[in-house]
């Protein structure tokens, strides 16, 4: 029982660690059911981040990339601007999604 309160909250607190290796680790080789549940809702967790950054880099490369060979030497507000509200987007996602990590982890443990 403490072993399966222990591994779910490693999983949470992978987020600091080994963000992706240790929930999918966990989810595979435990064989309790709420282990599994544990570590499947931290893997989501730490997914969410992963996936925003993607997009990030995508919209950062697109907008880099239309600036360069626009016929205009001004990039327009859209190309400047979005790029910066996306990583300041991201950097809020992430602080949310990390300290969502650590309480989870705590109620976990406790």
């Amino acid at each position: 029982m403490e072993n399966n309160r222990l591994l779910s909250a490693l999983s949470y607190f992978s987020v600091l660690f080994a963000p992706l290796i240790l929930p999918i680790i966990v989810f595979f080789i435990s064989q309790d059911s709420k282990v599994k549940q544990h570590a499947k809702r931290s893997l989501v967790s730490h997914l969410i981040p992963l996936i925003f950054m993607i997009i990030l880099f995508i919209v950062v490369y697109s907008s880099v990339f239309s600036m360069s060979y626009s016929s205009f030497n001004q990039p327009s507000i859209f190309m400047s601007s979005v790029p910066l509200l996306l990583v300041f987007l991201y950097l809020i996602i992430y602080i949310i999604i990390l300290v969502w990590n650590i309480v989870q982890g705590v109620k976990v443990l406790r």
